[in-house]
């Protein structure tokens, strides 16, 4: 949970005692309504705009994200990919998985949440009972 001014601040030491480039927010990120991170990629929601901005280590399109994503309600991140759902709960993936996490299932629909790691991505579905 993001709190007080919804700015972001990450910490974390590489082998020589640095904080690595990969580990700094962009400095003009400004306020955010969700932060996500693994590994050495982080993405977060842009509070004022509902954007996703991510930074991190640059290799396998890892940070390559759709430009036209708009509003962004979750965000999954894996080792070497990712992908986010918008608005309506609709989910593109970007950079590249042998194990094609990175490869949204046809009919899908409309999910609430998502999460992935190095091998797979899942997603949340609401259902309404009653």
């Amino acid at each position: 949970m993001v709190k007080d001014t919804n700015l972001v601040r990450c910490w974390g030491l590489d082998n020589n005692g640095q904080v690595p480039v990969w580990v700094t927010p962009p400095s003009d990120l400004g306020a955010v309504s969700k932060l996500f991170a693994y590994n050495t990629q982080n993405c977060a929601v842009v509070k004022a705009t509902g954007l996703m901005r991510c930074w991190g280590l640059e290799d396998s399109d890892r940070l390559a994200f759709p430009s036209d994503l708009g509003n962004v309600t979750a965000v999954g991140l894996g080792d070497t990919h990712g992908c986010a759902a918008d608005a309506a709960g609709q989910v593109r993936c970007w950079g590249t998985s042998d194990m094609n996490a990175n490869v949204v299932p046809s009919g899908l629909g409309a999910i609430s949440e998502i999460t992935a790691n190095d091998f797979m991505t899942c997603a949340g579905f609401r259902v309404s009972r009653g």
